[in-house]
């Protein structure tokens, strides 16, 4: 079960997942053998990256906020090879990323089994001061909630891709990171 809620002024995000009794994450990566499952979490390949990315609406932003990390649950959409999410002007994230280098996540994981996926993006980031752009264009599949006065769009560009399926077969073994891919 997976919740969401916004609330406040500075629009806050929450984002619980909860795995249902017997599910399994979702979804799994395609080209998922036996073979493929034994030994250490797998490295994704980049069309598999996307793919999943695609799939998923909500994700976590990281950014530097006053020299200190912060990750923060977004709802997001992809376009033209950017993640876009939407933001309040006000809102002190929107200040923290505008030009910065953000890295950008989303992953589907089961608790009890130990099983799932990540995929993580590192790209530069600026702010779309006018959502009406891409909301209303032609080709976008983006919620009409996300443009009006007091709204923005903060974009990431995909830089750096990267991501990982872990199964049962390979529960508890450590994940060694390659070199990311660049697109």
């Amino acid at each position: 079960m997976t919740t969401s809620r916004r609330s406040g002024p500075g629009a806050t995000w929450t984002h619980s997942t909860v795995p249902t009794p017997g599910s399994a994450p979702s979804p799994e990566p395609a080209g998922a053998t036996a073979a493929a499952r034994a030994g250490p979490p797998r490295e994704l390949d980049e069309a598999e990256c996307r793919r999943l990315l695609g799939q998923a609406t909500i994700g976590r932003i990281s950014f530097t906020d006053g020299a200190l990390p912060a990750i923060v649950p977004v709802p997001f959409a992809l376009h033209a090879g950017q993640v876009l999410i939407p933001a309040e002007r006000s809102s002190p994230m929107v200040d923290a990323v505008r030009g910065a280098v953000v890295a950008f996540g989303v992953d589907s994981y089961d608790a009890g089994s130990e099983t799932g996926w990540n995929v993580t993006v590192v790209g530069p980031s600026r702010v779309l001061g006018d959502p009406e752009v891409l909301v209303g264009a032609p080709g976008t599949r983006l919620p009409r909630s996300w443009a009006g006065r007091d709204r923005c769009l903060i974009t990431v560009q995909i830089g750096l891709l990267r991501g990982w399926y872990a199964t049962e077969q390979n529960r508890g073994v450590p994940y060694h990171t390659a070199a990311p891919s660049a697109s």
